[in-house]
């Protein structure tokens, strides 16, 4: 838990912004830092429980934010921040892709999940996506569940007009023009200084895991399956080996998905279908979807490589 001591601290460092008051107050800001990672301690071994990208032995310096503002570019120069800021990932504070956040700030305190202003490309595939299937990520978002604790995808930085090469009439357009994909529940002091406090965090954020996997993991077969044949034999001809795939068990394969469309791009025979090197950047376009560093081979798919669609 938060202790009573460390909303304390904040409270007076709100006052107190300047160097000469965090100087002599170094031991109160020591104590309530070495709180904090003993609650962030809890909360990386809850969450390595249910969702295998945190590991748990991840190590709790490596998620807590500096106090210290970067000032050279800001007009506000006060040279500490008022709050605790706790980054869960992989790579802990240094995300690369989705993760969790939880901030401590006396009277401002939340949690939150998800993926946070993806680069120019990652969020061009996570736009594909929903438009090519919706589904998933609203079947998250209105989720009894989620609903209670998170009530809807934030939407913080959207854009007011619709993002280039989509329509107003799109069914899909509130999601389409978020440039953030993440969610966000206010707590009250009160349930960081509760002996329960971690396990509380715990619970909300596991709520939110589905949608950070919905942007995060790669696609579940048929599609996954399909794509990594395509994939491989397309990276085959670059060593200039004609592989090739029988029409009717790729189509089968890829049926259903809303990609067969994308075959029509390609030169294909009866009996077989031919890949050509030219034709990788048709594919990529075609066929990418939300997800990076999805496939064991190649990478068109999920992060869209720049140049690639």
């Amino acid at each position: 838990m938060i202790e009573v001591s460390t909303f304390k601290f904040l409270s007076e460092l709100d006052e107190n912004n300047n160097r000469e008051w965090f100087a002599s107050h170094k031991g109160d800001y020591e104590k309530s830092r070495e709180n904090v990672l003993g609650f962030t301690s809890e909360i990386i071994t809850g969450l390595s429980k249910f969702d295998n990208t945190i590991p748990v032995d991840l190590n709790p310096k490596d998620c807590i934010m500096r106090i210290y503002r970067d000032i050279r570019f800001s007009n506000d120069k006060t040279p500490f921040k008022t709050n605790f800021g706790i980054a869960i990932s992989a790579n802990g504070k240094n995300f690369k892709g989705p993760g969790y956040y939880i901030h401590i700030q006396p009277g401002k305190c939340f949690v939150a999940g998800g993926s946070w202003y993806p680069e120019t490309e990652v969020l061009k595939c996570i736009r594909q996506e929903i438009d090519y299937n919706a589904s998933e990520l609203k079947d998250i978002v209105n989720d009894a569940a989620f609903q209670k604790v998170f009530g809807d995808l934030d939407r913080e930085g959207a854009l007011k007009t619709t993002p280039k090469g989509y329509s107003a009439d799109n069914e899909n357009i509130e999601y389409l023009k978020l440039k953030s994909f993440t969610a966000t529940c206010d707590m009250p002091d009160k349930n960081l200084i509760h002996a329960d406090a971690a396990k509380k965090v715990i619970s909300n954020l596991e709520k939110e895991l589905y949608l950070r996997l919905s942007i995060n993991e790669p696609p579940k077969k048929p599609f996954y399956k399909a794509v990594s044949e395509l994939d491989y034999t397309i990276n085959k001809l670059d060593n200039r080996e004609v592989i090739t795939l029988e029409e009717n068990k790729l189509r089968e394969e890829i049926e259903g998905i809303g990609a067969i469309e994308f075959m029509e791009n390609f030169n294909y025979e009866k009996e077989d279908i031919g890949f050509h090197t030219t034709e990788k950047n048709v594919f990529a376009a075609r066929v990418s979807v939300v997800s990076s560093d999805v496939l064991p081979v190649g990478g068109y798919v999920g992060v869209c490589q720049p140049g690639r669609g």
